[in-house]
């Protein structure tokens, strides 16, 4: 059972599926402990392009003080940072785009409607990038710091990759397991 029709997400993400229409509220979130420091480089990029962003930090973030140089350089209020928030479902249901890695959040955000610019991390997440842009409900940013630095001016139909996203990506994907094991052993 390949694909993402098989993952396995979490069920609450039904409750917070809907259309974004605007891209005026952004979160930026590339995992748990951003291994290689992207998201300052990516805060960077943002500065330059006048795009306020939340700031997700996941729990094994290491890179405060890279962040803490460049939010000293910002006009104030210009980045709101998180730091290990209790629910990432929950924090991305008040935006209207994502700039994540391409791990599993994009495909969290997906079911609930809301498109990514996926950058890849590390060298796997190039696949999952260029495949969820071929879903039609994300972009793929680039790899690391070989960003598409245009990706992130968000210059794609944000509502329509909203409703391809919430057409292509559920969390059903633990009932067409349990189905499908069901047909196998019948």
């Amino acid at each position: 059972l390949l694909g993402h029709k098989y993952l396995i997400l979490d069920p609450i993400l039904e409750k917070f599926r809907k259309i974004r229409k605007t891209k005026n509220k952004l979160i930026v979130t590339l995992g748990g402990s951003d291994t290689w420091g992207i998201t300052p480089y990516v805060m960077t990029k943002l500065l330059e392009l006048n795009q306020k962003a939340t700031i997700i930090l996941g729990p094994a973030f290491e890179h405060f003080d890279a962040v803490q140089k460049i939010q000293s350089i910002s006009p104030k209020e210009f980045f709101k940072i998180k730091h290990n928030v209790p629910s990432l479902i929950k924090e991305m249901n008040s935006y209207q785009i994502a700039i994540t890695s391409g791990g599993i959040t994009p495909f969290q955000a997906n079911a609930m409607g809301l498109p990514c610019v996926v950058i890849a991390t590390e060298s796997f997440e190039i696949e999952v990038g260029r495949y969820l842009e071929k879903l039609g409900c994300n972009t793929y940013g680039g790899f690391k710091k070989d960003l598409n630095v245009g990706s992130m001016q968000f210059k794609f139909p944000i509502k329509e990759y909203s409703r391809k996203a919430l057409e292509k990506v559920d969390s059903k994907g633990i009932e067409r397991v349990i189905n499908n094991i069901i047909e196998f052993t019948s």
